[in-house]
């Protein structure tokens, strides 16, 4: 069984970011001296003086570098997207159990912390790296009746953008079985995990959002299925199970045990936090609506991304229309990069920016549906109807919300005559700088680690 895991934490080695930021921090304090008592008198009076704001004379030029030095500041430590950091697959087999941890640099390194240099060795291909088997305990810790197993293999391999982690066990001979994420604890407390059990014939068993205060669960492993002999059994390998089960036998009937899953409730909210946190999202939008003065063009630019990410969601969430995230996440951010530079030609054309979202919205929603997908969220018809139609409602909740703080404070601070005159262009100029540092990041960064 070939399996494939995809994770979106395409982040940057942290290990620069302190340095980093303390010079940007020291060079943005000494000159650039906000005084939050002259700025608050300035939103109430309609003649406000650059002096009394600033509390010295500050060049345009300077106070645009020194606000772009703090929002670059805020991007480099902060997550582009995606609401889990991690995911995690559980194979039940007939002899054994398999668990495959993906893992974002950042993560991973943590976890590995002390390993052989082998480990962090980039190898997408070949066989994995082998642990010490004392590792176990750092991402799982299964027990059966109360007693732990003991793991027979752990292994890990990196392509530089992310960790993979095996481990396999014995299947025990108790159906009852916990299993203790414990990598989550070892990280920061923010950190999500999607957790997703599946048995040989690809029926999800159980799902569940790991966080550090919901790391443990218990579920019950489905009873072996006594398949009739074939011709397809690996021969002289000592096998108990057929080479290509599914193509050569219709699909067994199998009582599945009743474990924890996710919810319309739970899908609701993965979609709300999805887009709230996807600042690369809401970036890529605040750069289409920027430009625009009223509130009909912003509704319709708002509504043409909607419908664009809502349908290549389905389509993905189908599997009728695959897009490796290797593929859409740089897209995402060079989408971004393009509506911030477009942003300085001036002129506004509410059909262009429409065709903007609408286009470009297509390629966003793939980036929505590896976030589904990493729920183990899978099947046709009605079975995918509701966790499709939650996740979609969620992001769409999540999105209005942002508007609604977004568009009003937008209209307000267009009353400051400075802000009049150069925040479209102040503004877009961010969007590039983060649009274009998310570009390298999920590019060129992964390979001059």
């Amino acid at each position: 069984m070939a399996v494939i895991t995809v994770s979106n934490s395409f982040n940057p080695s942290s290990a620069t970011r302190p340095k980093v930021g303390r010079i940007i921090f020291i060079w943005f304090t000494k000159g650039f001296r906000f005084k939050l008592a002259a700025i608050a008198n300035h939103l109430m009076t309609s003649k406000p003086s650059p002096a009394s704001i600033y509390g010295t004379k500050v060049s345009s030029f300077t106070l645009v570098l020194r606000v772009l030095a703090v929002v670059f500041l805020a991007v480099v430590t902060a997550r582009a997207h995606s609401p889990f950091d991690s995911s995690t697959r559980m194979y039940v087999h007939d002899a054994s159990l398999e668990l495959a941890l993906t893992v974002g640099m950042d993560g991973g390194t943590t976890l590995l912390k002390g390993a052989p240099d082998g480990a962090f060795q980039n190898r997408p291909v070949g066989p994995m790296f082998p642990l010490p088997k004392e590792y176990a305990p750092r991402f799982f810790e299964v027990a059966s009746g109360g007693i732990a197993l003991l793991p027979e293999k752990v292994a890990v391999r990196t392509d530089g953008l992310e960790f993979d982690i095996v481990l396999a066990y014995p299947r025990p001979e108790v159906r009852t079985l916990a299993v203790d994420a414990a990598y989550v604890t070892a990280l920061s407390a923010s950190y999500k995990s999607a957790f997703v059990m599946t048995d040989e014939l690809g029926n999800i068993l159980a799902t569940r959002v790991l966080t550090r205060e919901n790391h443990t669960l218990e579920v019950v492993l489905p009873a072996v299925a006594l398949l009739p002999e074939t011709n397809s059994f690996a021969q002289g390998s000592g096998s108990t199970l057929p080479t290509n089960t599914a193509s050569v036998m219709p699909p067994v009937a199998v009582t599945l045990p009743s474990n924890p899953t996710l919810g319309f409730g739970d899908f609701l909210k993965l979609g709300i936090q999805h887009i709230l946190t996807g600042y690369d999202h809401l970036l890529f939008l605040c750069g289409l609506l920027v430009v625009c003065r009223r509130v009909g063009p912003m509704l319709a630019i708002i509504t043409c991304f909607t419908l664009a990410h809502s349908l290549t969601l389905a389509l993905a969430a189908l599997d009728l229309v695959q897009i490796s995230p290797r593929l859409t996440e740089p897209l995402i951010a060079a989408t971004i990069v393009f509506v911030g530079v477009e942003n300085f030609r001036g002129a506004v054309n509410t059909k262009t920016r429409c065709g903007l979202a609408l286009g470009f919205g297509l390629i966003h929603g793939f980036g929505f549906a590896t976030a589904l997908r990493e729920t183990g969220m899978g099947g046709t018809g009605l079975v995918l109807v509701k966790p499709l139609l939650a996740f979609n409602l969620g992001v769409e909740c999540g999105q209005l919300a942002v508007a609604a703080v977004f568009l009003p404070v937008l209209f307000a601070l267009r009353k400051i005559p400075w802000i009049e005159r150069q925040g479209v262009k102040l503004i877009s100029a961010g969007v590039v700088l983060l649009g274009g540092y998310w570009l390298l990041e999920r590019t060129v960064f992964p390979f001059v680690r």
